[in-house]
């Protein structure tokens, strides 16, 4: 169930985003392409015509997890980041689940992740029924973390 604030009437939910298998799916087709075009930028509509619905919807949860990010100088086009470059090639283990709060990443799970446990595995996609179930209706507590403590 999603709160709002009493006096501005803002969402107060916090998120948790589940590295899923159709996210590493669709991280996968942009390394493809990223490959094939021998440079790190693409546009998810010109350049991964092949995305499902579900996979494009869900591209940018790429980001919470540090492995894409937006292009500066380009709108609609993404890059993979050294990080997901890392994660792809199965030299580090990511979060399983990330939770944010108004588009900004709060929270990372201790539980990490790596590339095999997605090997064979269908691409699916968490549905909004699963995020109602998961939002916390209160204020996230706030912390101050040092980049380098989060990975």
């Amino acid at each position: 169930m999603n709160q709002s604030c009493p006096n501005c009437g803002a969402n107060m939910s916090v998120w948790e985003h589940k590295l899923t298998p159709g996210l590493v799916d669709a991280l996968c087709a942009a390394i493809e392409f990223v490959h094939r075009s021998n440079h790190n930028r693409f546009h998810l509509q010109k350049d991964l015509p092949g995305l499902s619905k579900s996979a494009y919807n869900n591209f940018q949860k790429l980001r919470f997890h540090a492995l894409v990010a937006k292009v500066d100088d380009a709108p609609g086009y993404w890059l993979i980041t050294a990080r997901g470059g890392q994660f792809l090639r199965g030299e580090i283990e990511v979060p399983r689940s990330v939770k944010t709060f108004r588009n900004k990443v709060v929270e990372h799970s201790r539980e990490l992740i790596h590339i095999r446990h997605f090997r064979n595995a269908i691409p699916s996609f968490e549905t909004r029924r699963d995020f109602l179930e998961q939002s916390a209706p209160a204020f996230p507590p706030k912390q101050n973390v040092e980049a380098n403590q989060l990975f």
